[in-house]
């Protein structure tokens, strides 16, 4: 929160560190893998589905 992040992009998290992190409003996007490139793009698809 410090560093004003509000996306985190993992490959997994459980249901418990998912339930802490949106919580303190850091939206949490799993399944991501490869390059940094790829897992943003991975995001990016994840928002674009939920019309975010």
């Amino acid at each position: 929160m410090q560093n004003g992040i509000d996306v985190l992009i993992l490959d997994h998290a459980g249901p418990g560190l998912v339930r802490v992190l949106e919580e303190m409003d850091i939206r949490v996007v799993t399944g991501a893998r490869g390059s940094a490139r790829e897992a943003v793009l991975h995001v990016a698809r994840f928002l674009k589905e939920r019309g975010a």
